[in-house]
């Protein structure tokens, strides 16, 4: 019996150390990946001769509308894993970051749509729930660093800053619902209604605080995570999309730019990327509990 406990024991530890080793193997691998992939983002964005032309919104609903489903799909995904796993509470403000981001998308195509207003209105007035959804986006985003960072303390103040959460959103949301609908008066002016082109501080100093907080975001993703799993590689490439949509905003100085379409691309891109990457980590999930049935 003496042999043949030590014989398991070998071998659980001989497994243990398989498991380890193959981990940070995908970690190394997911790291790289995600740091090629921002070499040549940021050189294409950087190398890119700048687009002179301007453009009217009429793409911009195809785009809004298939980003917003995606995020609120994604949203979704969230929620799912939070309910399997209840100790996870970072998940809660990243599902509420992009159930968010998805229903203001939908508000914004609310305003296209249905006001009979000058353009340059309309072109404000996204402008304003674009705004909205970045501010958002970056608290929520923060807030979840904070909590993965802490899970594995017993914090008091976990369930006040998950209410804090949903107040932070239900903010947003209340704001974005009264532009909506007082189209005709514009107390918030970000870009100018005849040219479209960015205000001061929207394009200047907004942009570019943002830019660094994303910054810091992405560093805090990889040295936090260390993107250990399929599902903090999808929330370094929403960072990373992040970066490349207000550094092509700091780019162009006018909101009917090609820029701003070249940004809801990436947004829009990242996103399929998200959704993508979390399937494929659910078939993972779903292979390595059949292996282990097995």
């Amino acid at each position: 019996k003496y042999i043949i406990l030590n014989h398991h024991n070998i071998i659980n530890l001989f497994m243990s150390i398989l498991m380890i080793t193959t981990q940070q193997k995908n970690n190394k691998k997911n790291i790289t990946f995600f740091l090629l992939l921002s070499l040549g983002a940021f050189l294409l964005l950087w190398l890119s001769p700048l687009n002179p032309n301007h453009y009217s919104l009429s793409l911009y609903p195809v785009i809004a509308t298939f980003t917003g489903a995606l995020h609120i799909q994604i949203g979704c995904f969230m929620i799912m894993n939070y309910l399997s796993y209840r100790k996870n509470k970072h998940l809660l403000p990243l599902a509420c970051a992009f159930h968010s981001s998805g229903i203001l998308l939908l508000i914004a195509l609310y305003i296209y749509f249905s006001h009979s207003v000058p353009q340059g209105i309309i072109f404000n007035d996204i402008a304003i729930l674009h705004s909205l959804r970045i501010i958002l986006t970056t608290g929520l985003f923060l807030v979840a660093l904070y909590l993965y960072k802490n899970e594995k303390k017993q914090q008091k103040y976990n369930q006040a800053i998950v209410c804090s959460v949903f107040l932070w959103c239900f903010l947003h949301l209340a704001v974005a619902i009264f532009y909506s609908t007082h189209p005709t008066s514009p107390s918030l002016q970000m870009i100018n209604l005849a040219t479209y082109e960015w205000l001061y501080p929207a394009h200047g100093l907004f942009t570019a605080s943002f830019l660094l907080l994303w910054l810091g975001i992405v560093f805090f993703i990889i040295r936090l995570t260390q993107l250990k799993n399929q599902f903090w590689l999808s929330m370094s490439l929403v960072a990373l999309s992040n970066l490349v949509i207000l550094m092509t905003l700091f780019k162009y100085s006018y909101m009917n730019s090609f820029g701003w379409f070249v940004a809801r691309g990436v947004e829009c891109l990242g996103s399929m990327a998200v959704m993508t990457v979390l399937m494929s980590d659910i078939f993972h999930r779903f292979k390595a509990s059949r292996q282990a049935y097995e």
